[in-house]
């Protein structure tokens, strides 16, 4: 197996009135590459057998005679994602717990998958090998907001919300509640959380897919 990885990030922070701005660019590439030495395959072994330069009679093949029948089995693949995110705080107004305050945030990212074999795969060819084959792309958009209230000393609640669009799925809107009690100042505090939860299927899951596979 041989893997490649590249990774690039570049961010920025700062200031705009009253709210504190980060946002951030990311690209990430994984190209992988599979070889399985001197696999079988089916077509050059019924040949071999027809020429009569490979035997089952119980006479040792020489190395010629092994190499004829078998090759080296190659899987490849690649995946990318492209992403840029914004995101942005502020405190809005004081509570007797101290100062509520409000973050939001958005994303854009594109991702690209593909999953590969060989033409001999491809043909079914490799004797008793499968390859799962797989590619797609798409865009996904996100948005999101979170509000922190320290009500009192001891109680601060936290609500959130959550908005995804993906360019081969759908949407979907995720939500939590939480709170945090702090039941004996530094000794004890209780947290809660009530929240819903989504996650898209996999490019492999809901683009094109395929297997392919030897039949005797």
């Amino acid at each position: 197996n041989e893997q490649t990885a590249l990774r690039f990030a570049l961010g920025a922070e700062g200031s705009l009135g009253a709210w504190d701005i980060d946002t951030a660019l990311l690209y990430s590439r994984m190209d992988n590459k599979r070889t399985q030495k001197n696999r079988v395959r089916s077509s050059l072994l019924d040949a071999s057998i027809a020429a009569g330069t490979y035997r089952f009679n119980g006479e040792v093949n020489n190395a010629a005679a092994i190499a004829s029948v078998a090759q080296d089995a190659i899987n490849d693949g690649d995946s990318s994602i492209l992403s840029v995110d914004v995101r942005a705080g502020r405190e809005l107004f004081a509570l007797a717990g101290g100062q509520a305050s409000l973050a939001v945030g958005a994303e854009a990212r594109r991702e690209e998958f593909n999953a590969n074999a060989d033409a001999n795969y491809l043909a079914g060819d490799y004797v008793g090998l499968v390859a799962n084959l797989a590619s797609g792309k798409r865009n996904a958009y996100a948005a999101f907001g979170e509000l922190s209230l320290p009500v009192v000393k001891a109680l601060e609640v936290q609500a959130a919300l959550r908005f995804e669009n993906y360019s081969d799925f759908g949407s979907s809107t995720t939500g939590k509640l939480g709170f945090k009690w702090n039941l004996l100042p530094q000794f004890l505090i209780m947290r809660g959380t009530a929240s819903t939860g989504f996650r898209a299927p996999a490019i492999s899951q809901i683009g094109n897919a395929s297997t392919v596979s030897f039949n005797n």
